[in-house]
């Protein structure tokens, strides 16, 4: 989902803001005049698709994010003079690969449509019945006439495509899973007849219907778009398709492994915030001890402390806290599930094998010896090889300023008189700051856990004040 909003906002961000020489569509002087183009603006998108959808993902078009766009980072980058000119062959080995791909005899008519796709507001949706259908609507508005006039051209003479009409609405049948027509002011592609005209009814309706999918309640400034998956109906339609009774066990075996059956909803969404991109998900239903939840391996969310260390003008970044161990456990019983008893013990053989023959126990050396890694900034800690330069910015890579002494890195806690030192991975100036030291240390795996865990920098010199930490 993450990609499909990616790509929309990427898509959009160069469509909406780049000069555009599309050509006109003209029709003969005989064709009548196009009644008004009945607005749909009232009535959200999502009632017109029907209920029941595994999947549904949310547009909300260029045209009503542009402003937000522009006052972004990313869009003051797009739109610069000389990142326009850059972005001019890339663009056209972009249309140049839809039409090949496409096999399109109208490269402008499919010129127009991107463009119109990037800037109207659209919403996919996804079911699954005996196979997996989907429809698409686009809000055309006022430009409803012309896309209609566009379609008409374009297949105009193929002998190919055949038409029926259904509430009043002409429905272009161009193969045997693709269909489209334009409703009202709605462009609609659907795989399936059924599919295609439970669109178009709902579209006629004298009042709204229920809608497919509600939007996910997530604050991300002015919305890009959103997406929802049902994890139930999901599993269910999956579980559905199964015609093997083995196949079904190993289905809800791995389920219960994952914890899956506790999931009730997927959503994410993506918007802009000032000058950035907001991004925020939720996964409804996940309880501690399920198996997703184990992935993790978290027995609190993390707090904002790993946020704070985050320099203010990074252009992304993301903190988790990731049990390793719990990953593999979790792969290697679902492995045994998936594959039987005698391909596991196969998968098992091997791993002894390459056990054997490099003297690396994969699960103890490589797995459980993973330590969480933290980075944490401080200033004044003295003297950096090479010297830094006063009121210069740090260097970079290969030629970082290290201090010296180098740090070790303590941890201890009350009850217990040991203290748990690991040399810092690396300590010295952060490159391109001024005046702005880093410590990047390895989390002993012998060292204490807690919520009220010790920590403090040593030298052979001197000793630093110590911070509380957290650590599961």
């Amino acid at each position: 989902m993450v990609i499909v909003l990616a790509g929309a906002v990427a898509a959009s961000a160069w469509f909406v803001l780049a000069p555009h020489t599309t050509k006109s569509v003209t029709t003969a002087e005989t064709t009548p005049a196009e009644p008004p183009v009945q607005l749909t603006t009232a009535t959200d998108l999502e009632r017109f698709l029907p209920t029941g959808a595994v999947v549904v993902v949310h547009y909300q078009g260029g045209e009503t994010f542009r402003p937000a766009f522009r006052a972004s980072a990313i869009g003051q980058i797009l739109t610069d003079p000389q990142m326009r000119q850059f972005l001019q062959k890339p663009k056209q080995a972009l249309y140049r690969s839809v039409m090949v791909a496409t096999n399109a005899p109208r490269p402008d008519v499919n010129g127009q449509f991107f463009h119109w796709l990037a800037r109207k507001e659209s919403l996919l949706a996804v079911y699954i019945d005996d196979k997996p259908q989907a429809a698409l609507c686009v809000r055309l508005g006022a430009d409803a006439p012309k896309a209609r006039a566009a379609l008409d051209e374009a297949l105009q003479g193929d002998d190919s495509v055949s038409k029926r009409t259904f509430h009043g609405s002409e429905v272009t049948v161009i193969g045997p899973h693709q269909q489209q027509a334009i409703a009202k002011d709605v462009f609609v592609f659907a795989t399936e007849s059924n599919v295609m005209d439970a669109v178009l009814e709902r579209i006629g309706a004298a009042s709204p219907p229920d809608a497919a999918s509600l939007a996910p309640a997530l604050d991300v400034g002015q919305a890009i778009g959103w997406a929802v998956v049902d994890i139930p109906r999901a599993l269910e339609k999956a579980r559905g398709v199964l015609k093997d009774p083995d196949a079904v066990t190993k289905f809800d075996a791995i389920v219960t492994e994952l914890g899956a059956q506790q999931v009730k909803r997927f959503e994410m969404a993506a918007g802009f915030d000032g000058p950035g991109i907001r991004t925020a998900a939720r996964v409804s239903g996940l309880a501690p001890g399920s198996g997703l939840f184990a992935l993790y391996g978290s027995r609190a969310p993390l707090d904002d402390a790993p946020f704070r260390l985050i320099p203010k003008d990074a252009a992304a970044a993301s903190a988790a806290r990731i049990n390793l161990g719990a990953v593999w456990d979790l792969v290697m019983r679902i492995m045994e599930v998936a594959v039987g008893h005698d391909g596991f013990q196969q998968v098992q053989s091997a791993i002894a094998t390459f056990e054997g023959e490099t003297q690396v126990h994969v699960k103890q050396d490589l797995i459980d010896s993973v330590g969480d890694v933290l980075v944490f900034y401080a200033v004044g800690l003295g003297q950096t090889s090479p010297a830094l330069v006063t009121g210069a910015a740090a260097p970079g890579p290969p030629n970082l300023a290290v201090t010296v002494p180098t740090f070790n890195v303590c941890f201890y806690t009350y009850g217990i008189a040991a203290r748990f030192c690991t040399p810092a991975e690396y300590s010295g100036a952060t490159p391109n700051y001024v005046g702005l030291y880093q410590i990047n240390v390895k989390i002993p795996t012998n060292a204490p856990t807690g919520d009220t865990i010790h920590m403090y920098l040593s030298t052979s010199q001197s000793t630093s004040e110590e911070v509380l930490i957290d650590i599961q």
